[in-house]
């Protein structure tokens, strides 16, 4: 997407983020206490967001029961699967006057330190602050309310940027929705499960193929439009078809058509998903986006002037995100057909992880093939495998630390080898 630039001087930020701080005084009493009114639970990374025996920031004039202890160890629990679940669990964890809040505010950050042998020219061992997050949640009634914005550095110019990644309004009736604005696009498992919250997921970064757009990723990530869900009950577990209609893509591969659409046509996705049908917290489904790149002339697109490229998607996944246990298995065809030539690109991803304790070790798989002559995955790297190990720390229940060895192997060229460490949170 198109950043917004935003103004440079202490002044400006410092009043963006008091107005945040503002928003979320609502939510200062109810992070006090440490249980719920109705004794449960509430769920989070591992079922809970706030340290367990903590104190409350002030007395009550009436001395409240302590709450149960858990019965089960923090190792044990269940972990948020995605960033809607992190978000609920904030809601849950929540009490204002005895009522449930009017909005939640979530936040996620990273920063890293890499290094890659042999370097890349001109890049260096470097640390790197990643994005700053906001995730904005409301339930009111039937109504959900999301917004998401992400505070950044441009790598050029060194400026923050800010980035609205989700502004969208749904209503919800029992087990469909319908909602408005801009989504993050439901095609594959990853794209809709982690958003930016990259503390959430066991790499690092994510795969190749599924980065944003302004990342050289190649999925549409972002869906500026209609989008509705409906969900029914198939055996033991449920079934959910999603549907969209939006804007096409940009111009350019990093573009996203926020305002004003290139063409009058819109782009058409489907996604149909099973959940829990075998095993509690098993997904697998199969989804697709039919697109149509509007054409434009060399100055812009060279590699194909002045025609129109459709673009058809398919894509098929298995997720699981158990307690201990995490198996994501993903691919993806990109077809691109135009008048004068057709290009298909291939990309599979595999990830898994099982938790010992506080310690996930993880390895990831990431296969990508995009022809050079692909017309519109400009920035797309060769053909090649990326084969990542890494350990994850869950420092507590909002912070971890990431170790990670990657190795890129081109099917041509010289291979690169990177070690990176990361500490990243969501509270």
């Amino acid at each position: 997407m198109r950043p917004v630039n935003w103004p440079s001087e202490p002044t400006a930020l410092c009043r963006v983020l008091a107005v945040l701080g503002l928003l979320a005084l609502p939510a200062a009493p109810a992070a006090a206490d440490a249980g719920r009114p109705d004794g449960q639970e509430p769920r989070g990374r591992t079922a809970s967001l706030a340290p367990s025996g903590a104190a409350p920031a002030s007395a009550p004039a009436e001395p409240e029961p302590a709450p149960a202890e858990p019965q089960q160890s923090q190792q044990s629990q269940q972990p948020s699967s995605d960033m809607t679940d992190f978000a609920e669990a904030t809601m849950d964890a929540m009490v204002v006057s005895k009522g449930a809040p009017r909005f939640v505010l979530n936040l996620f950050g990273q920063t890293s330190f890499f290094f890659t042998v042999p370097e890349p020219p001109g890049q260096h061992a470097s640390f790197a602050l990643g994005g700053l997050d906001f995730l904005v949640t409301a339930q009111l009634g039937s109504f959900l309310f999301t917004g998401e914005y992400v505070f950044e550095l441009d790598e050029e110019t060194f400026e923050t940027d800010v980035d609205v990644e989700r502004v969208q309004i749904q209503w919800r009736r029992d087990n469909f929705w319908i909602g408005a604005g801009r989504f993050h696009t439901e095609v594959g498992y990853w794209n809709n499960a982690y958003h930016h919250g990259l503390f959430l997921q066991l790499p690092i970064d994510r795969p190749r193929a599924l980065r944003f757009e302004d990342d050289g990723g190649l999925i549409p990530a972002h869906w500026v439009g209609l989008v509705s869900a409906l969900e029914g009950r198939v055996g033991s577990g449920t079934l959910r078809v999603v549907a969209g209609v939006a804007n096409t893509r940009g111009v350019t591969q990093d573009q996203v058509r926020a305002v004003a659409d290139t063409t009058g046509a819109k782009a058409g996705n489907l996604k149909l998903e099973l959940i829990g049908v075998g095993l509690p917290g098993l997904r697998l489904g199969v989804s697709g986006v039919y697109d149509v790149i509007s054409g434009q002339p060399a100055a812009i697109r060279p590699a194909l002037p002045d025609e129109d490229i459709r673009e058809i998607i398919g894509n098929a996944f298995l997720a699981y995100a158990g307690v201990h246990f995490t198996l994501i298995l993903e691919g993806y065809v990109f077809d691109h057909n135009a008048d004068s030539r057709r290009v298909t690109s291939y990309d599979g991803l595999a990830v898994a992880g099982y938790r010992v304790g506080s310690v996930t070790p993880y390895v990831e798989v990431d296969y990508l093939d995009v022809p050079a002559n692909e017309p519109y995955f400009a920035t797309a790297p060769p053909k090649s495998t990326l084969l990542v190990g890494g350990l994850r720390w869950d420092v507590n229940d909002w912070s971890a630390i990431k170790l990670e060895y990657g190795a890129d192997l081109p099917s041509q060229g010289d291979k690169t080898h990177t070690i990176a460490a990361n500490w990243s949170f969501g509270i």
